[in-house]
């Protein structure tokens, strides 16, 4: 038994018309206010770190992988700098820096797991921060206003560097974008 055999003609127009008032009034703002909160983020590199590791024999890996960042090379430096998170699955600053290459090259999504990880195993308060920074800029370009918020609020509250761009990233977001 065929579907339109068993609807009047005039159902499917009243359900064209509820599809057609859903994607104006509910899906269409969604995906402009999710892009308003993506055109908060700001994207910037870190600052290159100094290879401190001395004789370890993967440090060329290493350095490999940073002169990639420093150049913007992002691909290159995600490519190298897996294998060493890979060898070091603890090293923070490695993991902080695969995180930032993922959202520079335009992959916010696939940032999220190394940024983590930089800011849970982070000893030392700068790494800790840029990873929780950049953590809200991808949360942010993936339009994720609640969870952006609670990165950028830890970092206005408890960071250095960026703690003034966090505050102004929280009143815009406060404010509705105005």
């Amino acid at each position: 038994m065929r579907i339109a055999s068993m609807w009047p003609a005039w159902a499917f127009g009243i359900l064209v018309v509820a599809a057609t008032v859903l994607t104006i009034l509910v899906i269409r703002p969604n995906m402009e206010m999710r892009g308003a909160v993506a055109s908060l983020a700001i994207l910037q590199p870190l600052a290159v770190p100094h290879d401190t590791r001395g004789d370890d024999p993967d440090a060329p890996i290493r350095r490999q992988a940073i002169a990639a960042y420093a150049e913007r090379d992002y691909r290159k430096a995600e490519t190298l700098l897996i294998a060493e998170v890979k060898a070091r699955s603890a090293d923070a600053d490695a993991l902080l820096l695969l995180g930032s290459s993922l959202l520079l090259s335009g992959r916010p999504a696939e940032s999220r797991e190394p940024l983590q990880a930089a800011g849970r195993l982070a000893s030392s308060p700068r790494v800790r921060e840029e990873a929780l920074w950049q953590q809200a800029q991808a949360s942010l370009l993936l339009g994720r206003r609640v969870e952006a918020s609670a990165f950028l609020q830890e970092v206005a509250n408890t960071g250095a560097t960026h703690q003034d761009e966090a505050r102004a990233q929280l009143a815009k977001l406060a404010s509705g974008f105005r």
